[in-house]
């Protein structure tokens, strides 16, 4: 037999932590923050977990004998498999046992390693020591009894997958995240493609998108973002995910007639580096991107990581300080991310400014603080705020038309807050629809 159990991603967007027992084996499908648990609780930077067993006693995270680095015992997991970087789904892999093999796309693992490096260190965000086995689409892993096979898809984060788990029961199709109306939506049409051809007993789907979804698409985004910067008169500030390239893409591709420069923070620049290694992505080192500067916050000390890059960038004339950002204010579009808009005193935007928010992701640390701390200080400096975003998930009829055609035995929808509106919304297009529950198995 074959279960599958559910400990996180339940009537909630995001902590996904999936179980998946076969004969002797055990692998879970990501590890995810539940930054809705986590918010009943602490609020950083005031109010932080001390240890792994805070987590646990409060029910952030489940009790799992034999998972958690602070666990004595065997480890009872054979590997985790996460689906991409995002902390909803990969962020919590700071609390597992090192000797549990992680497997992701080299995209992946190089996003969590700079990240690991450019944060300030607690027990929640370290990755040091964690053993990471690289897959590609295409590819398959087997672990005892089960053989697992990457394809990738379209999100709002490079290095996105889903998965086909074959196991002694039948196969287990798992979506991840994704959408159909980005810049790569084939890779998406290859998963759904995929996921068909092996007949799922199972689909388990995300399902973000269900209330509220936006009929708009990435080009929609940066005509928004072209019309706003080629209409404003004095100094743009935007904010986006640092690990969204799709999106840094789009805001170069809508200033081209501006003439305008991208001013990015200097860890940005830092992760922008990082990824150009991997070919895969084709993306140029920051320092040769044309339209792409860093600026630096003016500190008393600044760790190895920032002057090493602020040394490179220097040595290629790409670096900016804040005083020159305020001399030339309509030269220029300047990344600030909500946590760091007390630099506006810094930057003093002219009359004419704006800022945009074009944020992909519902829960990440650019949103750590409050919205409407962040709008008093836009109230202050005269800046209106344009919001040109669009979600890094699946519409609604998008994932009707994709479970007609994958066409699984059973659907279990995760990763929504509205799981009882897949009932009806996707009767007549799957046999049975099965509503997870937290700490709830399901057997194929």
């Amino acid at each position: 037999m074959v279960f599958i159990k559910f400990f996180g991603g339940v009537n909630e967007i995001g902590g996904n932590k999936i179980l998946v027992e076969d004969i002797d084996t055990k692998i879970f499908l990501d590890f995810g923050i539940s930054f809705k648990k986590r918010r009943k609780f602490f609020q950083d930077p005031y109010l932080r977990p001390k240890k792994i067993n805070d987590l646990i006693k409060l029910g952030v995270v489940p009790s799992l004998k034999g998972v958690y680095k602070t666990d004595q015992t065997e480890k009872s997991v054979d590997a985790i498999f996460i689906s991409h970087a995002h902390s909803d789904h990969s962020g919590y892999l700071s609390l597992i046992k090192r000797e549990i093999p992680v497997y992701c796309n080299p995209t992946t693992e190089t996003m969590l390693k700079t990240l690991n490096e450019i944060r300030v260190k607690t027990f929640e965000n370290d990755f040091n020591g964690i053993t990471f086995k690289r897959f590609r689409s295409g590819e398959k892993i087997s672990v005892g009894s089960i053989e697992v096979e990457p394809i990738h898809v379209d999100h709002s984060v490079p290095g996105a997958y889903g998965f086909l788990i074959h196991t002694s029961e039948g196969t287990i199709a798992y979506s991840g995240d994704f959408r159909m109306h980005g810049p790569l939506s084939k890779m998406t049409l290859e998963f759904i493609e995929r996921s068909s051809s092996a007949s799922p007993t199972v689909l388990i789907a995300e399902g973000t998108n269900l209330m509220g979804s936006e009929v708009l698409t990435e080009k929609d985004v940066e005509e928004s973002v072209k019309t706003i910067v080629n209409k404003t008169c004095g100094l743009v500030l935007a904010q986006f995910s640092s690990m969204d390239i799709d999106r840094l893409k789009t805001f170069l591709k809508a200033m081209d007639e501006s003439r305008r420069k991208l001013v990015v923070p200097l860890g940005t620049a830092y992760l922008l580096s990082r990824l150009s290694q991997d070919k895969k992505l084709r993306l140029p080192e920051p320092a040769e991107m044309e339209k792409v500067f860093a600026y630096v916050k003016s500190k008393e000390r600044y760790r190895k990581w920032e002057l090493r890059t602020m040394d490179f960038l220097q040595e290629k004339d790409k670096l900016i300080s804040s005083s020159e950002l305020e001399k030339r204010q309509r030269n220029f579009v300047v990344m600030l991310p909500m946590f760091s808009v007390n630099e506006l005193m810094s930057l003093n935007p002219v009359s004419g400014s704006c800022y945009i928010l074009s944020s992909s992701e519902p829960f990440n640390e650019e949103q750590i603080i409050e919205f409407e701390k962040f709008t008093h200080w836009l109230n202050v400096f005269g800046l209106p705020l344009f919001n040109a975003h669009v979600s890094g998930h699946m519409r609604p009829d998008q994932l009707r038309e994709m479970i007609k055609e994958i066409k699984p035995k059973k659907f279990i929808p995760v990763h929504t807050e509205n799981p009882e509106l897949y009932i009806k919304y996707v009767s007549g297009t799957v046999k049975e629809t099965i509503l997870p529950s937290e700490g709830g198995t399901v057997e194929i």
